[in-house]
């Protein structure tokens, strides 16, 4: 039997889709997150990426090297609910061939959005590929985000 997709409403993955689908313009995989790290929307480079069944699930639910218990120390848990600035953290991801992939991650915490919306960051995947030094991918990557986060800014305004 193949495995359950989540019982999401279609009304909610509809209004997802119109306030982030920008997004799907992002090159590099993106993914928004709720205050409880449930993956609300993924970028058409994300999905290419990422199992469909992602969508609606909280992060320990699908990444092979987490657990419910990581939230205690969850750097990217921490900057959702306490940063306003990216935060960069590491994730290695089994993609739809269950290939690893290791990411370096950016994490663009958001501002309160009116309504229901339930955004609390988007996650901006990059491949690790160190040839260039892990401090400058990981400040390119930031930098990136800065720049991700004036869009989204632009966006809401």
């Amino acid at each position: 039997m193949p495995p359950k997709k989540p019982q999401v409403p279609s009304s909610w993955r509809d209004e997802l889709a119109l306030r982030w689908g920008f997004l799907e313009e992002e090159k590099e995989p993106c993914a928004v997150v709720s205050h409880r790290m449930e993956l609300v929307f993924i970028n058409a480079a994300g999905r290419a990426l990422l199992p469909e069944e992602w969508f609606g699930k909280r992060c320990f639910e699908v990444l092979p090297t987490v657990d419910e218990k990581c939230a205690l120390h969850c750097p990217t848990i921490r900057a959702v609910n306490e940063s306003v600035e990216p935060v960069y953290c590491e994730e290695v991801v089994q993609g739809k061939a269950r290939t690893p992939f290791e990411f370096g991650v950016a994490v663009i915490p958001l501002a309160a959005a009116p309504g229901q919306d339930p955004a609390k960051a988007v996650l901006l995947f990059r491949q690790k590929k160190l040839q260039i030094g892990e401090t400058t991918f990981q400040t390119q990557l930031l930098e990136d985000a800065a720049a991700l986060r004036k869009r989204l800014a632009a966006k809401s305004s």
